[in-house]
């Protein structure tokens, strides 16, 4: 017969807690302006980047469950406007490039503002250092770059290009050292933002006017050429982010969902850029700037930035934008808390350990980490992912002789409920079987048992648990 250890039994009557769905991580009180994550393939570790609006790039790494950060390459004084890791090999051969867009002209010293013209900085593991790389750029046409946007490519491939965009009418496309000019616009628009998908490139603006349209751009080679295939959504004052669905690939672009983070909401198109609503995220308070989307689940969009007041506010939605719910700012610790943080400037996911996992840079208050599903403890003292199934508590409950017991299983597989006595003794497997996702119950009857304290235990086929206790009572 199986037993457990007396240190399972003190566990089990310790409460269960979860972690907070979104927690502060870090750098607290820094103005961030752009995060970047890196392939999960890195070598030797997957991270992320954080660019200060003052004091430059910092380093976190993805495989550290804390809020450690530190400078990243020695570019300390400098304003970060874009941020970019392209992908360049793969395994412990892989190199990877970090391209920063800067704000000309911000180099501060001991207070003193030094004149540096830079634009655009790049570094490897290999070059160790910052060198220039904005050749082609031209300072008084760009005062910074707003977005970068790239594909990676493995050793042995040829060097794929990096796009750019700098609030001008211009897209710029960098390739063998060197940006040219991709597409050029009407003096009136500003293109401001930039995504991809596996195969296509899509860039959003404005086009300013007594009432400001929205302006989509696509490129189906890898950035040589671009259409316009959007302008007329109005008003739209400012243009902040661009999402695609990740499972655009092999498809016509015609057929990708995007989201786009405009002043006042979120709106989407389902064909490619080429007609938009807005979702249920309306509201002329709002100045939306970032948007992530959960690999795992593609209706799943995270939308933050600030409200009438220029504070954090971030919004889910499951469904694909048709309806959202605000996501609680967690307290601060410790009280009395620090100055209240400012909006959500920049987004990056990613996904860790079979979750979908998104950094929030904020104006003030640092880095902040959000999680889906949390993760909680069981009464066995494991982790377990919450959400990904439910154990109800048994009913009645006192019993006497039979109970019905009810779990939920947010995915098919072998689900196994195991009853113990109070000394952890298994009594009965009372279901070990395969189960179809949804809502299950099942009756057990204990007339064949003294009065007590029973345990009873569901186990999924990922081999996560959770126990509940039920008093027999005759």
């Amino acid at each position: 017969m199986k037993h457990f250890a007396t240190s399972f039994i003190a566990l089990f009557l310790i409460i269960s807690f979860s972690e907070a769905q979104i927690r502060y991580y870090g750098l607290t009180g820094h103005d961030i302006t752009r995060l970047a994550i890196s392939c999960p393939d890195t070598y030797p570790e997957p991270f992320i980047l954080a660019g200060d609006d003052t004091t430059g790039i910092y380093y976190h790494s993805l495989e550290d469950s804390q809020p450690r950060w530190e400078t990243f390459a020695g570019l300390d004084y400098r304003s970060v406007s874009a941020l970019y890791i392209q992908q360049q090999g793969i395994g412990p051969a892989e190199n990877y490039a970090v391209f920063a867009g800067l704000k000309s002209d911000t180099l501060i010293i001991d207070s003193v503002q030094h004149a540096d013209s830079s634009l655009v900085l790049k570094v490897t593991p290999i070059l160790s250092y910052w060198a220039r790389a904005d050749s082609g750029l031209r300072n008084d046409e760009v005062g910074y770059v707003t977005d970068f946007t790239g594909f990676g490519y493995s050793g042995h491939e040829p060097p794929m290009p990096l796009l750019g965009c700098a609030d001008n009418p211009y897209i710029y496309r960098y390739q063998a050292d060197v940006w040219q000019k991709a597409w050029t616009g009407d003096d009136n628009i500003s293109m401001q933002t930039l995504t991809k998908s596996d195969r296509y490139l899509w860039a959003g603006g404005v086009f300013s006017s007594a009432v400001p349209t929205l302006v989509i751009l696509i490129s189906q080679d890898y950035g040589q050429t671009w259409e316009l295939v959007h302008n007329g959504f109005a008003p739209v004052h400012q243009c902040n982010d661009l999402a695609v669905v990740e499972s655009v690939t092999d498809t016509a672009f015609s057929n990708a969902v995007l989201y786009a983070a405009i002043s006042g909401g979120v709106i989407k198109s389902s064909d490619g850029g080429a007609s938009w609503q807005y979702t249920k995220l309306k509201n002329e308070k709002l100045n939306v700037n970032a948007l992530a989307v959960n690999p795992l689940n593609n209706q799943h969009i995270l939308a933050g930035g600030g409200d009438d007041e220029n504070l954090f506010i971030l919004y889910e939605s499951f469904n694909g934008g048709k309806s959202w719910e605000q996501v609680p700012l967690p307290p601060r610790i410790p009280i009395p808390p620090i100055p209240q943080t400012g909006p959500i400037t920049s987004m990056a996911g990613a996904v860790k350990n079979d979750r979908f996992v998104a950094f929030m840079g904020t104006k003030g208050g640092g880095v902040l980490r959000y999680a889906y599903p949390v993760m909680s403890i069981d009464p066995d003292g494991n982790p377990e992912i919450a959400g990904d199934f439910k154990l109800y508590q048994n009913h009645p409950n006192p019993f006497n002789p039979t109970t019905t017991i009810e779990f939920t299983l947010n995915r098919p597989g072998k689900a196994t409920i195991e009853i113990y006595d109070i000394t952890g003794k298994a009594i009965e497997t009372l279901v070990d079987a395969h189960k179809t996702a949804g809502r299950h119950h099942i009756t057990f009857d204990g007339s064949h048992l003294s009065s007590g304290v029973y345990l009873y235990r569901l186990t999924t086929e990922q081999g996560r648990s959770k126990m509940r206790k039920m008093i027999l009572m005759k």
